[in-house]
């Protein structure tokens, strides 16, 4: 799949960060990564990694196993760091 112009793609926030993107990829363990750009999801798919549409992103967290987080695919940032939920906080996701 190719990734969406950045003006195309949808908004999401996260702990009250906005960010354009269509999909994530999951582990289907603990590691999420937002994907912006064409470069890092050739990687993830080489690496083995699902994709799914940015609307699942809620749901995906709340199957996520222990030291999960939430970061940009080519990892310049880290929206929910790993431990970030040790005290039971829960991030802030919007789509």
């Amino acid at each position: 799949m190719k990734v969406n112009k950045r003006e195309d793609r949808q908004m999401v926030t996260i702990n009250d960060t906005r960010i354009r993107a269509d999909e994530f990829a999951f582990d289907g363990c603990h590691k999420i990564y937002i994907v912006t750009d064409q470069k890092s999801r050739d990687e993830l798919e080489s690496y083995g990694y699902e994709f799914l549409p940015i609307s699942e992103l809620q749901g995906a967290w709340d199957i996520s196993c222990g030291l999960r987080f939430i970061n940009e695919a080519n990892l310049n940032a880290a929206y929910v760091p790993q431990g970030w939920d040790d005290d039971n906080r829960e991030p802030r996701i919007s789509v």
